[in-house]
């Protein structure tokens, strides 16, 4: 006997698994003598209902990792089902007791993690609505729901995000990414839908460097770098009875250190006959500047190379490397004119964008530039 082409023992049984849906399943007998068969057709429809298609989430934080909890309303998502006036926990204000967890919109599938610059990774939390039923996995590269398998450059294989929750957003950028997808698998093994977070690094800002809170008198959430933030002290003012209202009053904290180079930056990369590319980011926002130089010269200073030809007259090309991010995501520079078969010196040094107490640019250039060298090909 076969069911759709498979060998099943007669008269013994067997489990088969029923998805949801109609399923058709054949049934090929065929007598004692091998020669006489015939077939019987079953055809068997289990009932589906909102608990094995339902893919949404219902609620989504991000937690960065100085401990910063950022919720769906804070990613830009709204509130849903409205309440009066939101929810501590997951919207702007206090929530209602009809709606003690402000379930997030599920309709809204897209939104946007700003961040400050020296982040280095974050923790994804998602809460299916049917959570038992669903399944969630992460990718944090590549294309949303399609699996890799053995990691092709740049895409790598989702996982489920309960044990897999932390981007890096240093390895996040070594490929060009700046999302993160979940996607949800509804019960029945089918119904998908894919929530994407959109990556925004930027300082200073918020609680970054730059600008710091008062130090309070009481025991507050979330240090970071000696800022304290997140909780009632004697110098906040609340306004009215409203507690969504506050006026903080911050004190100036000025920049004085020049930016660094992530890891693994700065790079060259793909040397031709006559160009090559540079490949820079900061840990913070900035500019870089670059000097190309003959194999064996004199080492040019930070001002030489930030100044250029208007202090050396022996640089093969020199000038800077910006992006709408300033830097704080990979960004490139393709440098041409060059020699075909030469050895070249390349030096880069960067320089952030701080200010002083009126605002007024004061960049850190940092004191000595970073070298690296390469070849053109023939």
């Amino acid at each position: 006997m076969y069911q759709n082409g498979t060998k099943r023992t007669s008269m013994a049984e067997y489990e088969q698994p029923i998805p949801f849906g109609k399923s058709w399943y054949q049934y090929e007998v065929t007598a004692g003598d091998g020669i006489h068969t015939k077939k019987y057709t079953l055809v068997i429809t289990r009932a589906t209902d909102d608990t094995v298609t339902n893919a949404t989430i219902a609620i989504l934080d991000v937690v960065l990792d100085d401990g910063t909890k950022i919720n769906s309303t804070a990613l830009g998502g709204c509130v849903w089902p409205s309440c009066v006036k939101g929810c501590d926990a997951h919207a702007p204000s206090r929530c209602s007791l009809a709606n003690p967890e402000c379930i997030m919109d599920s309709r809204q599938f897209s939104y946007t993690l700003r961040i400050p610059a020296e982040t280095q990774y974050f923790d994804v939390s998602a809460t299916a609505t049917h959570p038992t039923l669903s399944d969630i996995r992460i990718y944090t590269m590549g294309t949303a729901g399609v699996d890799y398998p053995g990691g092709l450059p740049g895409y790598t294989t989702g996982k489920p995000l309960a044990t897999n929750p932390r981007v890096n957003l240093y390895s996040l950028a070594a490929n060009g990414g700046n999302t993160v997808d979940l996607v949800v698998t509804a019960a029945d093994g089918v119904t998908r839908e894919t929530y994407t977070i959109h990556i925004e690094q930027h300082g200073p800002g918020v609680y970054g460097e730059g600008w710091k809170p008062v130090v309070p008198t009481t025991a507050m959430v979330g240090a970071r770098y000696g800022r304290l933030y997140a909780a009632d002290d004697p110098l906040t003012t609340r306004v009215g009875l409203d507690p969504t209202v506050r006026d903080l009053t911050v004190i100036p904290a000025l920049d004085i250190s020049p930016p660094k180079f992530v890891s693994s930056f700065p790079r060259v990369f793909n040397p031709t006959s006559a160009a090559v590319e540079l490949v820079v980011q900061l840990d913070e926002p900035g500019v870089v500047y670059y000097a190309v130089v003959p194999d064996g010269s004199r080492a040019p200073t930070s001002r030489e190379v930030k100044e250029g030809s208007i202090l050396r007259s022996d640089l093969i090309a020199h000038g800077a490397i910006t992006s709408l991010r300033a830097l704080t995501q990979e960004a490139r520079k393709v440098v041409t004119g060059l020699a075909s078969s030469t050895s070249y010196d390349v030096y880069f040094v960067a320089e952030d964008t701080a200010k002083d107490l009126m605002l007024e640019p004061v960049p850190n250039l940092q004191a000595a530039p970073t070298l690296l060298d390469f070849n053109t090909t023939v």
